[in-house]
């Protein structure tokens, strides 16, 4: 039976690729199906139908479903309850994009995503680098952001999916030492350096204005973890931290978590403002009944004593204990805080079957543990 159907929640288009926007908001369309309209830009400037794209529906590392159409209109049918990340790949250009945070609730939902602009494919940086203790598993990453990988076992590496622009990355060994490497350079062997130490500061404001006293600042990654508090300036200071790679937390008592992914520390460094939000409000998924009271603060249908993330309605589980929320962690199975993805294809390094070549759908015909992709 045909229901109206709208747009389910917010979508994003990962990096730099392109917009998001939703042409004709309701549409008839039968639960559990999917539609959208690539377009990617032409020459002109103008905007053009993109036809025999690969659409690929994908949640945790399985493919749910695909689409292929010769028209530019995709539609994606008998998808199951969950949420998803979709993949648009126009083969002949390699232009892109990747719409991540929507969720068929039940047997009734659809969801029609609308217009989604094509971007360029995206620049690759390979290399190899060097440490005096070994390089295999050195962390190549862009700072700042989610973007990561490890280098093979001789040192070089691959990182793919830069955004257009980027003049530079960096590679560490934790706990020894970074660098940084000018993507101009990326070709050329780099050495990180070793038994470095770094000053690492900042300040800790409000949305609005105005500092944060008494703000936990933490580094973190694997095992380690270093605590600062900030000061009645908002002020904090990290003194002869390790050199290395680190994911930060910035929060404080009625106010929102502020997480940097990739902080690299190989000299010091002074960090851009962090500036935490207000407090999620008392009734945080809306039903009218206040947190204290409310056995499921965030609506997702999980008890709050049995959802390790009882503040986001996407997440309740996590797996793997790597403190990444099973729907958003691209390796639910595995430990991987980091999230390395060195071919960008949306299935971490620790678990996908063919880390250095593109294959989100994890194809494996002879099921040998070794993907076709890189067969």
């Amino acid at each position: 039976m045909k229901q109206q159907i709208t747009v389910l929640t917010t979508l994003t288009l990962l990096g730099c690729l392109g917009c998001y926007e939703v042409d004709n908001p309701a549409l008839d369309l039968s639960p559990g199906e999917v539609l959208l309209f690539p377009k990617k830009s032409s020459p002109s400037g103008s905007e053009q139908a993109v036809s025999n794209a690969r659409v690929s529906l994908v949640t945790g590392n399985q493919v749910v479903n695909q689409a292929r159409d010769a028209k530019g209109t995709y539609l994606i049918e008998d998808v199951p309850v969950g949420d998803f990340t979709l993949f648009v790949v126009e083969p002949t250009s390699g232009a892109q994009a990747r719409v991540e945070g929507f969720r068929i609730r039940d047997g009734s939902d659809a969801v029609h995503v609308g217009r989604v602009l094509l971007g360029p494919a995206q620049t690759t940086a390979s290399g190899t680098v060097t440490h005096s203790g070994g390089a295999e598993g050195a962390v190549i990453f862009l700072p700042f952001s989610d973007l990561a990988t490890r280098a093979r076992a001789d040192g070089s590496f691959t990182l793919r999916r830069l955004p257009r622009g980027a003049t530079q990355i960096a590679a560490a060994v934790p706990g020894q030492g970074a660098v940084a490497i000018d993507l101009a350079r990326a070709g050329a062997t780099t050495t990180i350096p070793s038994s470095q130490t770094a000053v690492l500061s900042g300040i800790v404001t409000r949305r609005g204005g105005g500092v944060v006293s008494g703000a936990t600042v933490k580094l973190q990654y694997g095992d380690d973890e270093y605590s600062e508090v900030s000061s009645p300036a908002g002020q904090f200071t990290f003194s002869s931290v390790p050199a290395g790679v680190y994911r930060l937390t910035a929060e404080a008592s009625g106010a929102t978590q502020v997480v940097v992914p990739h902080v690299p520390v190989g000299a010091d460094i002074e960090l851009p403002p962090l500036v935490l939000g207000p407090a999620s409000p008392a009734d945080f998924d809306g039903d009218k009944a206040l947190d204290s009271a409310d056995d499921d603060d965030d609506n997702d249908g999980v008890d709050d004593d049995a959802d390790a993330f009882d503040d986001d309605r996407y997440e309740w589980s996590d797996t793997d204990g790597d403190t990444i929320g099973d729907n958003r962690d691209n390796c639910p199975g595995t430990e991987n805080s980091d999230q390395a993805d060195g071919d960008g294809d949306g299935v971490g390094d620790d678990c996908d079957n063919c880390p250095q070549d593109v294959n989100p759908f994890q194809e494996d015909t002879d099921g040998d543990g070794t993907g076709d992709a890189c067969g």
